[in-house]
């Protein structure tokens, strides 16, 4: 994997579970005003009667999540410009621990033909942090090997990012946007043209006995990525994306 461009990433956790869409929304708009070009997505966590997973015992915390791409014009006071005063934005909502922000590069595999714009598409974004006793240097190579491989080979997901975080500055953004918790080295997104696809790939890493095509070894997967990432300490989202406007 090579890296494609740099990438901003929001995630807003509520602290009462309230739904954040049109906080997302506005952020979004406000960030991509700061720091030109545009937003990737914005997408907001499927509650339990609609999330495809919420039968597999998969949870997640994560309300929102927001990616932009960033223009050569995003320099790093740009970037703390346009992230100071993010919790003042949204007073008394955000869990201050649970959200965060990161910045880094992005290194993207598109995997199928990039599908038209689609209400049904899923996002699966998480959050991730070096395996105990390791450093972040050996957890990003490791990690970005299998990360390819496990890809590669997914039946069903259309497009596999990592992004790897500007650790110095990721940290500055986490204090200026007024957030609390350990920032993260490393995030992850998978997209899913629709449902039935994500519960697919769950199914190719879980059981891919029981889904037709699939090549992975989901334990051998999961135990090698483990090696590299410490997925106790993870933030994780399943979201449907939302249209963004001018």
């Amino acid at each position: 994997m090579t890296a494609t461009n740099r990438r901003l990433v929001v995630l807003l956790t509520a602290a009462d579970g309230a739904d954040m869409r049109e906080e997302a929304l506005a952020e979004a708009k406000h960030l991509t005003a700061a720091l030109g070009r545009g937003v990737v997505a914005v997408a907001v966590r499927l509650r339990a009667s609609v999330n495809p997973l919420a039968q597999t015992g998969v949870t997640t915390g994560v309300d929102a999540a927001i990616e932009v791409d960033l223009a050569e014009r995003a320099t790093p006071d740009a970037l703390r410009g346009a992230l100071a005063g993010l919790a003042d934005r949204h007073p008394g909502l955000l869990d201050l621990e649970r959200s965060t922000v990161l910045v880094g590069e992005a290194f993207t595999l598109r995997l199928r033909p990039e599908p038209p714009p689609s209400a049904e598409a899923l996002r699966v974004v998480v959050a991730v942090r070096p395996a105990p006793g390791m450093s972040i240097t050996e957890s990003r190579a490791g990690w970005r090997e299998v990360g390819a491989v496990n890809a590669r080979t997914h039946p069903s997901c259309s497009e596999y990012v990592q992004v790897h975080s500007d650790v110095e500055l990721t940290s500055e953004l986490v204090a200026q946007a007024g957030l609390t918790g350990d920032p993260f080295p490393g995030l992850a997104v998978e997209v899913f043209p629709t449902p039935d696809d994500l519960v697919t790939g769950h199914h190719s890493v879980l059981q891919p006995e029981s889904v037709a095509g699939s090549s992975l070894d989901g334990k051998h997967l999961m135990e090698m990525l483990a090696r590299y990432l410490d997925f106790g300490t993870a933030l994780m989202i399943v979201a449907a994306e939302e249209p963004v406007g001018p």
